[in-house]
């Protein structure tokens, strides 16, 4: 009997994990202008906190420039792993949004190569930043903040 729970919990975790993975509804709504990357918001994660700001996922899909860019960044606040950095291929940001106060804070965010495994990832301080006009965040607070 204890096997079989066991056994039951096992395939319960790893059926669970895939449909959250899969669960991701991701819809474009943005493209950056000078490194060309692609950005996607998850339509299913959208939810109100305590504080009334929207959480949400968002998902940076690099262009070869932005990559580069990116990766370079990396470098530059001391990541050094060559091997790991040459793999990039998103990242995954969580965004809180103030829609009445037009402010933006980046809660945590994920570095993955193109099989999803995880390069890099932090939380940092928080902060809410204003949301400046015809920027990346702007498009999806207009979205978002209707």
């Amino acid at each position: 009997m204890k096997k079989s729970l066991i056994l039951f919990s096992i395939i319960y975790i790893l059926c669970f994990n895939i449909t959250m993975t899969d669960a991701a509804e991701w819809v474009y709504y943005a493209s950056s202008k000078s490194l060309e990357d692609k950005y996607y918001y998850d339509n299913t994660s959208i939810i109100a906190d305590s504080e009334g700001a929207k959480r949400v996922w968002i998902k940076q899909v690099f262009s070869s420039k932005g990559r580069f860019h990116f990766m370079e960044t990396m470098k530059h606040n001391g990541y050094n792993d060559e091997k790991r950095l040459e793999k990039i291929s998103y990242v995954l940001n969580y965004f809180a949004i103030k829609c009445n106060e037009k402010q933006y804070n980046l809660i945590s965010y994920y570095v993955r190569d193109s099989q999803d495994n995880n390069i890099d990832s932090g939380k940092p301080e928080p902060a809410w930043n204003p949301i400046k006009s015809g920027n990346i965040i702007e498009i999806l607070y207009k979205k978002l903040c209707r």
